[in-house]
């Protein structure tokens, strides 16, 4: 990238884009691809190309830079794909630790970390499972020295 010679390169505002992590459009991908040799064009198991996946990633990490949090329905169409795809390419992003940030499945939002936020919101939510696991385990020990002390209690209704 900062070769002198770079800017005279045909692809130069793509790799100038992607070293940083600026948001890649539609019509440069093209132009990009119009310059891959055929065998750089191949095509994965769901009909895209290898370099549709790559900008997608690396869109998404564009993205995750410009937002704290954006719904999948906006993330698909900031990425020129559907929102199941979207959540299905972050979800497996954050899980390989090439995204940094959370998924809540009840809104329909992905999570960005901002510096140290991540490892916080993280330990919140650990703490959250803990304590309603605790919770949970405090019901049952309840309910089972109930239904001991007051077996008909427990009896199944008759039907």
């Amino acid at each position: 990238y900062k070769d002198e010679r770079a800017p005279r390169l045909p692809n130069y505002r793509v790799l100038e884009k992607m070293f940083m992590d600026r948001l890649l459009q539609q019509d440069e991908v093209g132009a990009f691809a119009a310059t891959l040799a055929e065998h750089q064009r191949a095509t994965l198991d769901d009909g895209s190309t290898v370099l549709d996946r790559a900008v997608v990633e690396h869109n998404m990490r564009a993205v995750s830079r410009l937002y704290e949090n954006i719904s999948f329905e906006e993330l698909g169409a900031l990425l020129g794909i559907d929102a199941a795809k979207a959540e299905k390419i972050a979800w497996g992003m954050l899980l390989d630790k090439r995204l940094d940030g959370s998924i809540d499945q009840v809104d329909g939002l992905l999570h960005f970390a901002r510096g140290g936020s991540a490892d916080h919101s993280s330990d919140k939510l650990v703490a959250f499972d803990v304590q309603i696991e605790h919770i949970c385990r405090s019901v049952e020990a309840v309910a089972s020295a109930v239904a001991k002390r007051y077996p008909e209690l427990a009896a199944p209704a008759p039907a």
